[in-house]
């Protein structure tokens, strides 16, 4: 195997024949796909290579939601969050991007003590709300619904043919395995 256009003597996996030894393999396309997924899912979780935006609603009073949620092109999910903006559907504003700023939840808390029933309002910071899968909090809860964009760091999409390739993957990848 050889990763995209690289010299022929850049070999990315050695993969046995089913004839000789070797630690993994070939027994059809779908492993060799299996194989390439997995290791890209690798990549992505340790060097943060993969980033894209994705986008989700928002419900007037909403305090939080999960990146599950999040509609994503070209991405299986969302593990990481860097910024995040608020665009209210309707009112003065409407269509109008607002950067978030990042805020630390216990110092959102100290700052407001009645942050549990704070008034909803126009959002202004984001945090990040603990707990078994990603989820951004905001801060105050919007007035006004509307659309949360959401850059992060994702997981690609699998392989799925033979032909497909790894369109996410930047010419300049090597930079990135630098601490892998």
């Amino acid at each position: 195997f050889r990763l995209l256009a690289v010299p022929s003597n850049s070999k990315i996996a050695s993969v046995a024949d089913g004839i000789t030894s070797g630690s993994y393999t070939y027994t059809s396309p779908a492993s060799i796909l299996d194989y390439l997924n997995k290791g890209a899912d690798d990549l992505c979780r340790k060097c943060y290579l993969y980033t894209l935006p994705g986008t989700v609603s928002i419900s007037i009073g909403d305090r939080s939601k999960n990146l599950s949620a999040l509609t994503l092109s070209g991405a299986r999910s969302m593990r990481a969050y860097y910024e995040v903006q608020y665009t209210p559907s309707s009112g003065t504003n409407s269509g109008i991007v607002s950067n978030l700023t990042f805020a630390g939840w216990n110092e959102l808390k100290n700052y407001d003590t009645n942050y549990n029933t704070a008034a909803n309002g126009t959002p202004i910071y984001f945090y990040e709300v603990t707990g078994a899968d990603p989820t951004v909090g905001i801060y105050p809860p919007p007035a006004i619904a509307g659309i949360l964009t959401v850059n992060g760091f994702c997981l690609p999409t699998y392989l799925s043919a033979p032909s497909d390739s790894f369109t996410w993957l930047s010419e300049q990848w090597q930079e990135g395995i630098v601490y892998y």
